[in-house]
C-alpha cells in the first residue's frame, strides 16, 4: 500500500527513524564540542591564574631583592621572610581555590553529560562548592587577621623600643650631668 507521496508506511517510518537518528548524532556532537569548548576556556583561565600566580610571586622577589641591596645591611630578613610566608600561604589558598573551581567545573560537566536533569543533584553540586568556598575565604580572611596583628605588634614593638631608646638617653644625660641635668 503506498502513501500520498508514493512510499510505503514502513519506509516512511524508517526514513523518520533515520532522520531521528542523524538529528540527535547532531546533537550529540554539538553536546561534545559544546563541552570541549567549555573545558578549552576553564583551561585557559586555569593556565592564566597559575601564569598571574608565577609573575606575582617573581614580582615579590624582585621587589624584595631591590629593598635588600638598597638597604644593604639594615635590610629586615625577619620581615622579609614573614612577608614571603604570607605570600606562600596566600598563594597555596589561591591555588586550593582554583582546584575547587576546576573540580566543580569537572562535576557539572559530568552532570551535564549524565542529562543534568536531577535538581537535587545540582543542589548537592553547588551546596559543596559554596562550603568549600566557604571554607576557603574564612582561612583567607584568618590570614588577613594573622596580618594585622603581625604589624600591630610589631608597630608596638618600635613604639615600646623608641619610648625605652629616650628614657635610656635620659638617664644617661642625668648620670653624666649629674645635679646640673634639666
Amino acid at each position: 500500500e503506498l502513501d500520498s507521496s508514493g512510499g510505503t508506511p514502513q519506509a516512511k517510518q524508517r526514513e523518520w527513524e533515520e532522520l531521528d537518528r542523524k538529528h540527535q548524532e547532531m546533537m550529540e556532537q554539538i553536546d561534545a564540542d559544546h563541552r570541549a569548548l567549555d573545558q578549552e576556556q576553564n583551561e585557559y583561565h586555569l593556565n592564566r591564574q597559575r601564569g598571574e600566580m608565577g609573575d606575582r610571586r617573581r614580582e615579590f622577589e624582585e621587589e624584595w631583592e631591590r629593598r635588600r641591596n638598597e638597604e644593604g645591611e639594615h635590610f629586615d630578613e625577619d620581615t622579609y621572610q614573614h612577608e614571603r610566608g604570607m605570600m606562600e600561604r596566600r598563594m597555596e589558598l589561591d591555588k586550593r581555590r582554583m582546584d575547587a573551581d576546576d573540580a566543580h567545573h569537572s562535576a557539572a560537566q559530568a552532570l551535564n553529560a549524565s542529562g543534568g536533569h536531577d535538581p537535587q543533584a545540582w543542589e548537592e553540586l553547588d551546596r559543596r562548592r559554596n562550603e568549600t568556598q566557604q571554607q576557603i575565604d574564612a582561612e583567607y580572611q584568618a590570614l588577613d587577621r594573622e596580618q594585622h596583628e603581625y604589624w600591630t605588634n610589631r608597630q608596638r614593638g618600635e613604639m615600646d623600643d623608641r619610648r625605652r631608646q629616650f628614657e635610656e638617653e635620659w638617664e644617661r644625660r642625668r648620670n653624666e650631668e649629674g645635679e646640673h641635668f634639666d
